[in-house]
Parts: structure tokens; sequence; C-alpha cells
């Protein structure tokens, strides 16, 4: 097994995603270096938080201008995004991006866990994407695929946003399916089946097996 720990204590600051602004035992949010290698929704990331690794699944992106009470809403440019770069090279210095991230599970002395660590991540701590084969690995523990934090997903969100889990569901079920094959695939599946059954969640399968079914 990799000692992912140390692997992502060797990325270098100018290859991470960005830091974090801040955050609770549910979630964090964090702000992006760079906009041309923001995080996708739904995608998963990690926390360098000292010595353990704290993943979060991405369910919101924002982006506004730096100075918002200051500038107001935006004037229209009338410009492709190609063209405000050439036009307006400073432009990327001047608009923020925020993404919000649930926590999903963690990493400590050598083993994964898909539940909230006991510590929170501190307020610019470095994030990374995961590669891809650490989001493999921490979806297979003891040779069995697991995928059982959907319902901290779901129970962190606020009311409105429950409403529309589905449409988050089927971004991130086309998403994880990028790293593991079919088979490996049905076996996640009936993970996350299981998962909701055990949080009373039940009546989220039937989207699921439609996503799935779509996929």
């Amino acid at each position: 097994m990799t000692d992912w720990l140390s692997k992502i204590k060797e990325i270098s600051v100018e290859d991470s995603l960005g830091e974090v602004v801040s955050s609770s035992n549910l979630s964090f949010k964090f702000q992006v270096y760079n906009l041309k290698r923001s995080p996708e929704y739904s995608s998963i990331v990690i926390v360098l938080a000292g010595d353990i690794l704290i993943n979060g699944v991405i369910t919101s992106i924002q982006m506004n201008p730096k100075d918002a009470l200051a500038l107001g809403t935006p004037s229209p440019l009338k410009r492709t995004r190609e063209q405000i770069e050439k036009d307006y090279a400073d432009i990327k210095d001047k608009l923020v991006m925020t993404c919000e991230a649930v926590i999903i599970g963690y990493y400590e002395n050598g083993k994964f866990y898909q539940k909230i660590p006991r510590q929170i991540p501190w307020i610019h701590d470095l994030v990374f994407q995961a590669p891809s084969q650490y989001i493999r690995d921490f979806h297979i523990m003891n040779n069995n695929y697991k995928l059982s934090y959907l319902p901290l997903v779901y129970n962190s969100l606020s009311k409105e946003e429950k409403i529309s889990f589905s449409f988050f569901m089927d971004t991130f079920i086309g998403y994880i399916s990028l790293f593991f094959e079919k088979e490996e695939m049905d076996k996640i599946i009936r993970s996350i089946q299981e998962s909701l059954i055990l949080n009373g969640l039940d009546y989220l399968i039937e989207n699921l097996n439609e996503i799935y079914i779509n996929l």
C-alpha cells in the first residue's frame, strides 16, 4: 500500500489547488490559486491536515470579483473567454473562485476511513486534487469495494440542496466511474445501496439505480 501521507507531502505548493479559508467538522471551503486548474464539481480533493489527509467531495463552486463589495456586479465585456484573457491580462487577479467540500473520510497511520475525522482542517491548510490511485485505494478496503459516505454528503446539505441531490448523484457517479471497471462499479453501487438503506435513505436507491443504468 502506498504511503499516501508522504506522497502528498512531496507535492509542491505550486501544484496544490488552493488553501482552506473556513472549515467545520462537516465541511470546508477553499480558495483556488489558479482558475485554469480549478477542480470540478463532485470531484474528490485532499486536505493536507498535519499528519492526516482529510478527503472531501466538492458540492459547490463559486466565482466572484475579488472586491465584490466595491465593484458590485461586473460590467459586460462582450468578449469570449480567450479574448478577455488577451485584452485583460490581469483579469484572473481580479477574480476569486471558492469551492465547498463535504468531508467524506480521511487517511491516517496508513489506513483509509470513510467517516468524519476527529480533527478539522485548519485555515490555510493546502488542498490537492486526489490522484487516480488514491481514489481507488480510498474505495477498496480489505479487498472489498466500499462507498458508504453518500449519507454524510446528503445529511450535510440544506433542505433546498437535498431536493436536487439526484443531480449531484448523477454527476458524482459519472466521476467515480472514471476510476473503476464495470465489474468494480457494480460492487461500488451495491455498497452505496447498503449505506443508503442503513441510514434510512432507501428512497434514494431508485434514483441511484436509474443513474447507473443510464451511465
